[in-house]
């Protein structure tokens, strides 16, 4: 059973920001709007790696949970709403994932290009 983890209210620089879409889309009978991707805690990436999620998809499990969708939503977006999703997310990344990244969203120019090493099936 997974350790527990409070909910901390950090101070400093900001740990999420909004993307309002170019192209909603619908999800459960409501317009999508906007995504919120933020930086994870320690338990949510534990939560990731734990679920084999990082281990079947890289970095798309990764930037999935930090902006709140499933990875099929994600990989599912129009190309310049993804786009901008994860150039956000690799901004959120933790270190050890940054590394692995290399801001490679924004430099392949592709939001379904992952960074080299990383799973590219879909969800």
């Amino acid at each position: 059973r997974p350790l527990p983890a409070e909910r901390l209210k950090f101070a400093g620089r900001p740990r999420e920001e909004t993307i309002t879409l170019d192209w909603p889309f619908e999800r459960d009978g409501a317009v999508v709007e906007t995504v919120t991707v933020r930086r994870l805690t320690v338990a949510e990436v534990a939560e990731v790696v734990d679920s084999g999620a990082l281990a079947e998809h890289g970095l798309w499990a990764i930037w999935a949970t930090q902006a709140g969708l499933t990875i099929g939503e994600l990989r599912g977006l129009d190309e310049d709403d993804g786009q901008r999703v994860t150039e956000v997310a690799d901004r959120f990344l933790p270190r050890a994932f940054a590394a692995v990244s290399g801001g490679s969203s924004a430099a392949n120019g592709s939001a379904v290009s992952p960074p080299s090493g990383a799973a590219t099936s879909p969800a």
